[in-house]
């Protein structure tokens, strides 16, 4: 069911962005990570420090398909959906001895949870503001759909530096994080090339969601502080736009 109403959704972008004058298609990536919030109890303030600082930036994969609607000379709209496949994850750790693991013969190991999301946004561009040479600001309020089960990749060590890669599904009832989310984002664009009906932009950006992501795993454990942690995603990213003027 869900791939036939994905199908309509493309039929119905593809049909309605064709009857207008300028749309775009930009394609990107982002380096996502989550500001976590353990819960405390029972850890010591060190410990604390560590859970946070396991945590790193992960490369996520964003694309995107949107209509352009001019407000007057100095700002125009752009609406559009897209589907972006988000990475979150660890640094190479070690786990602490007495510490009950899935994989008891390696003792050090990287994570990194998988989630893909849809998404339709709103974009409001400000073409008379000037920043570090750019030709224009954007700010951007995005609806995102989560799919309901993220997947949790492990890859442990051994001493001798081999290594075995293993997936595993949290449960839907364990997905604590949102299935609609909210993601607010302030970006510059960088006009690079110009064609006769085309224009070609950069967009660097820094977004944030407005709700915490709490994962819990089942067959991957997620850290070893906790089955499960929360906390609220964060990217730095780029985007390439390649922007349609029909005449």
């Amino acid at each position: 069911m869900k791939k036939y109403l994905t199908l309509l959704v493309l039929i119905f972008s593809s049909t309605f962005l064709n009857a207008q004058k300028q749309f775009s298609v930009s394609l990107g990536t982002a380096g996502t990570s989550r500001i976590l919030m353990p819960n405390k109890t029972g850890l010591t303030t060190a410990e604390g420090l560590e859970l946070k600082s396991l945590e790193v930036a992960k490369p996520s994969f964003r694309a995107e398909i949107a209509y352009f609607k001019e407000l007057d000379e100095k700002k125009f709209l752009r609406l559009g959906v897209g589907f972006q496949h988000v990475r979150f994850g660890t640094r190479k750790f070690t786990i602490p001895s007495g510490v009950n693991d899935v994989t008891p013969q390696y003792g050090i190991e990287k994570q990194v949870v998988q989630q893909n999301q849809e998404f339709a946004f709103a974009e409001l561009n400000f073409t008379e503001i000037k920043f570090l040479a750019a030709s224009g600001f954007f700010t951007k309020l995005t609806l995102i759909h989560n799919h309901p089960s993220p997947s949790v990749y492990s890859r442990n060590f051994e001493s001798d530096g081999s290594w075995i890669s293993s997936y595993g599904v949290t449960r839907s009832d364990d997905l604590k994080g949102p299935r609609i989310d909210l993601n607010v984002s302030i970006g510059l664009n960088y006009k690079i090339f110009e064609f006769s009906n085309a224009e070609l932009f950069l967009q660097p950006y820094i977004s944030a969601n407005l709700r915490p992501y709490r994962i819990a795993g089942i067959y991957n454990e997620y850290l070893y502080f906790f089955k499960d942690t929360q906390g609220y995603l964060y990217d730095f990213g780029m985007l390439v736009q390649y922007k349609f003027m029909k005449k």
